[in-house]
């Protein structure tokens, strides 16, 4: 047991009921949910990049070697894959370790890996070794860092944000600001960050929304939320880590001013109801826009 884990006993309970609810047969259909996010700040060079977005995968094994899920991925091609946390469940140990790598050695035959840190990853005993080890398999690995893609003489920008599991919002206004110190001190004004055309991040709590649209950015993608645990009759939504009962931002296009936040509902963790999927991004121009197109199984 993870002694960072200060749950109530009867809290994970509840957890791993629903855990196990989550992998009954049928349970690990993936979907892929498209989206298309248009904006005239997409340099031509990038008219058409393609990501593909994964979180909250908590050492979710999908077939054998993780071939259901690295198929889709295979499919749809990607310029490059992101991680939006919570790779591991409990620890970077032993078998959610194997299921990890497995995943990441594939996903990098594919395409680039890019990833942060999520709630479960910042409490880990192994945290350091989690880091070091995806480096060493050739994720870049941001934390509170921009990385830079430049093509045709034109750039966009993405950065990771950490996250801190206990950190809650506006309830504690002294580690609010530090996180907005923090987040803020990895979009410093350098000439690079400055002449990037259209600036992306990944973060894994969605409802730091307003944060991040403070911050300048063109467009967010998250995870963390498990789509909300439950979908209700009425296709609302039940309970999401950090939003609390009947939470806004579980899944989906959001949008804050000029700003797309994409929150995916993930693979693995707790859930009824809500199939694992992955996310498909693809910029395009020209108008300011962003489209959900849907999910395909």
């Amino acid at each position: 047991m993870n002694p960072k884990d200060t749950r109530s006993l009867a809290r994970r309970i509840l957890t791993r009921v629903v855990e196990l609810l989550s992998q009954m047969p049928g349970a690990d259909r993936i979907v892929v949910r498209r989206y298309q996010v248009r904006s005239q700040k997409i340099p031509c060079a990038f008219d058409g990049f393609t990501l593909v977005q994964i979180s909250d995968l908590h050492s979710r094994w999908f077939g054998e070697n993780q071939e259901k899920l690295l198929a889709k991925i295979r499919q749809i091609q990607p310029d490059l894959i992101v991680c939006s946390g919570d790779w591991i469940d409990l620890d970077y140990i032993k078998e959610e370790k194997e299921c990890v790598n497995t995943l990441v050695k594939g996903m990098l035959s594919i395409a680039p890996v890019y990833g942060i840190l999520g709630n479960h990853e910042a409490r880990a005993m192994h945290k350091s070794v989690f880091i070091h080890e995806m480096r060493e398999l050739g994720v870049t690995m941001l934390l509170n860092e921009t990385v830079y893609f430049m093509k045709d003489g034109e750039s966009i920008a993405l950065t990771g944000f950490v996250t801190s599991y206990h950190t809650p919002l506006r309830e504690n206004k002294t580690n609010y600001d530090a996180i907005c110190s923090a987040y803020a001190k990895a979009l410093e004004p350098e000439e690079l960050y400055q002449k990037a055309s259209y600036k992306m991040a990944l973060g894994h709590r969605p409802e730091l929304i307003d944060l991040y649209q403070k911050l300048g950015l063109d467009l967010v993608m998250a995870g963390h939320a498990h789509g909300g645990l439950m979908k209700l009759p009425g296709g609302r939504r039940l309970l999401a880590p950090g939003q609390g009962w009947f939470p806004k931002f579980t899944h989906g296009a959001y949008r804050k001013g000029h700003m797309a936040l994409i929150v995916s509902s993930g693979l693995g963790g707790p859930r009824i109801g809500i199939l694992p999927e992955i996310s498909l991004v693809r910029l395009t121009r020209p108008d300011t826009s962003i489209q959900d197109g849907g999910k395909t199984q």
